[in-house]
């Protein structure tokens, strides 16, 4: 005689994959906030890295991504973030070609992890100007 699962039973796996999955996503990967934000700073400095892309389908690829350091910054920033310079990622192509002293504008969202510190990660939005160096 064969038994069917009951309904409770099928509840309770339910509501652990549920609370499993809830808690791998908040306590073990990588979350963010997706309202961008504006932010404006003066560029100190840049950087690039390489960053390995994966894939489902196993081609994955490479994207460059860059550092951008900013000294006056103003805008909505999120807490925890404020610093002097202020470290940001952009993963825009316009950001390989920012230079010291121009006034930019980025769109940011917090990008937290459970495991470490949290970024900003934004997109590259407009340059503003070009501040006079600092003597």
């Amino acid at each position: 005689m064969e038994k069917g699962y009951t309904l409770v039973e099928v509840l309770v796996v339910v509501v652990i994959l549920v609370i499993a999955g809830v808690a791998v996503f908040a306590y073990g990967g990588v979350g963010c906030s997706w309202d961008k934000d504006p932010i404006q700073g003066t560029v100190m400095t840049t950087g690039s890295r390489m960053k390995y892309k994966h894939s489902k389908r196993g081609f994955g690829g490479e994207h460059e991504k860059y550092a951008v350091a900013l000294i006056n910054v103003t805008g909505e920033i999120p807490e925890g973030h404020y610093s002097e310079p202020m470290l940001i990622n952009c993963d825009s192509t316009q950001c390989a070609t920012l230079l010291p002293n121009m006034r930019v504008q980025f769109q940011c969202y917090n990008q937290w992890h459970a495991c470490g510190p949290n970024e900003l990660e934004c997109r590259f939005d407009k340059v503003l100007g070009m501040t006079e160096p600092a003597k």
